[in-house]
């Protein structure tokens, strides 16, 4: 589970890893796309009634009877529109314009089933009730993450594509075995990479905090957010302990590398409560890129950005971090600088 922040609330909420970095919509942009939709209507409305107020003068029925019909056809063709948008795209033009979108629990994907489910019983509710019984509803049974009961029912949750990561759109998940020595393709924070590192743990022995580099063949960065200095990065701990890196390195109460993570620095953490595994998680610096990778660790590894977004390292789904983040792993955490 990712951890993510909700615009209605000051503490973040737990979503599938599918939606990391997204930020939740509270009310005050649902209110402001619904406001924006509903106006847009009742200004079509408006000019349909003044042209057909001001024709009626005139005495001419038959005219009169045909805008009527057009101005039926213009309702249902409206209504027909913030259909289609929410079942192609997730929104409707007022959800465009704020920048949110209706996107599945699940995937973080426009999902057209669950869409329609969730606007068909909006639309019928709504109908019966003159939209009264809707708007109660849409208050009285959200829950911590902002999703109503229509929400829940069609397995759906609303996000703020301007505030946080657009889930739909974003499709930048890169595949490193490992990572080359010059990059292919923008890195995106947050999103899980795939490459395959083994690492087996031994006894524990005292921390060492004598400063290592690890040596590497040197290569001209190129990711514009993610730039690192060329000779490597500094991890600065809780504790105040500084280490190195050049290349790549190994944490944990007694870190061992496999035969796929060679020349790693292993930097042994002296850790009595045992909140962090043997070999917990490791790091890569290259190609300009820092990539952090969790070892099935017991108590996890978390990456919580400059902008205070944290994601969940997943194991075998090494994720991007900036110069500045925090890495969080069991009780202890280390500050990346480059």
């Amino acid at each position: 589970m990712a951890e993510v922040q909700f615009e209605d609330v000051t503490t973040r909420v737990k979503v599938p890893d599918c939606l990391h970095a997204v930020v939740i919509a509270g009310n005050g942009t649902r209110i402001k796309y619904k406001l924006i939709d509903f106006g847009v209507f009742i200004a079509l409305l408006m000019m349909m009634w003044g042209i057909i107020l001001l024709v009626s003068r005139n005495g001419d029925s038959e005219l009169v009877t045909l805008l009527r019909l057009i101005q039926d056809l213009t309702v249902v063709i409206y209504a027909l529109g913030l259909l289609v948008g929410l079942v192609l795209v997730g929104q409707t033009p007022g959800m465009a314009l704020v920048g949110a979108r209706v996107v599945a629990l699940d995937s973080g994907k426009v999902n057209a089933r669950s869409i329609f489910i969730k606007t068909l019983l909006e639309d019928l509710i709504s109908v019966f009730s003159f939209g009264v019984v809707t708007a109660a509803m849409w208050f009285a049974t959200q829950d911590r993450r902002g999703r109503t009961w229509f929400d829940r029912v069609a397995g759906t949750i609303v996000i703020n594509t301007r505030a946080g990561r657009d889930s739909h759109r974003d499709e930048s998940i890169l595949a490193m075995a490992p990572i080359p020595s010059t990059p292919r393709t923008t890195p995106v924070f947050g999103v899980p990479l795939t490459f395959s590192v083994e690492a087996k743990s031994r006894t524990p022995r005292p921390a060492d905090t004598t400063v290592v580099t690890a040596q590497t063949e040197a290569a001209e960065p190129n990711y514009a957010e993610t730039r690192v200095a060329r000779h490597g990065v500094t991890l600065t701990f809780d504790d105040g302990t500084e280490q190195f890196v050049t290349h790549r390195a190994l944490i944990g109460r007694n870190p061992k590398a496999g035969d796929s993570y060679p020349g790693a620095v292993k930097i042994p953490i002296n850790d009595p409560k045992l909140s962090i595994s043997k070999t917990h998680f490791g790091l890569t610096v290259e190609a300009g890129a820092i990539v952090v990778k969790d070892f099935r660790s017991t108590n996890g590894t978390r990456v919580e950005s400059p902008g205070g977004v944290v994601t969940t390292v997943l194991p075998d789904s090494p994720v991007m971090a900036r110069p500045g983040s925090i890495i969080r792993f069991g009780d202890r955490t280390v500050i990346v600088s480059g």
